[in-house]
């Protein structure tokens, strides 16, 4: 079964967590906080029950869901999926402890060619249950490495091909471009009318433009 780009683009996934100042705790000391200098007042505060602080990384790993991908109505081969990217973009302070609900929904998804797999780009955003203040936006990359052929666009457009919604643009040139060779553009987005993109050489697997931001109306 090829994947199913329509049902993929429509569904909306939504994920609910408890968590405990244990577990915030346990999360810093398994990135290896507080294990080189025991009295470093600056890696105490996210591990020591007092004045308990939350890595804001944290939330990565929060209400992310179990496999979204796995059911097999998408179509999508979960077993050939590689995490290529993550971007984070931090609204409020994570609580130490609480209920979180996650929403994900999938922005878009490139063909990259027969054989080539394609790209799926991701949007998830945390809510703290009690509040329903919203936390962190987090964007990810996800390559699905065996699920090319589904007819799915080539073309990465922001503003729906219309200039009047462009607002800024900044980029780093980090490698030269040879003339003709293939070029690849990754995008991934961090808030509406707000993504991040690199340019890479794809034969030579050489990003040519690096740390860009590309800001637009949202439509």
């Amino acid at each position: 079964m090829p994947l199913d780009y329509d049902k993929l683009i429509k569904t909306r996934f939504e994920s609910r967590q408890a968590y405990t100042r244990k577990d915030t705790i346990l999360y810093a000391l398994g990135v290896g906080c507080g294990q080189q200098d025991h009295v470093d007042l600056n890696e105490i505060k996210y591990v020591y029950e007092r004045d308990l602080v939350a890595l804001p990384t944290l939330a990565v790993t929060l209400a992310a869901g179990t496999m979204l991908l796995a059911d097999p109505e998408f179509g999508v081969n979960h077993r050939m999926l590689l995490h290529g990217e993550q971007a984070l973009l931090s609204h409020k302070p994570l609580p130490v402890e609480g209920i979180v609900v996650s929403h994900t929904t999938v922005d878009d998804i490139y063909d990259k060619g027969a054989s080539k797999g394609a790209m799926m780009y991701m949007t998830r955003k945390l809510y703290d249950e009690a509040s329903g203040d919203l936390l962190v936006t987090m964007g990810t990359v996800t390559f699905l490495r065996s699920d090319d052929g589904f007819d799915g666009k080539r073309t990465k457009v922001l503003c729906g091909d219309d200039p009047a919604r462009f607002r800024r643009l900044d980029l780093r040139f980090t490698s030269p471009v040879y003339p003709g060779e293939p070029l690849r553009l990754d995008i991934w987005n961090i808030a509406p009318g707000d993504a991040s993109f690199r340019l890479i050489a794809s034969d030579r697997d050489v990003v040519v433009e690096d740390f860009g931001r590309f800001e637009y109306q949202s439509s």
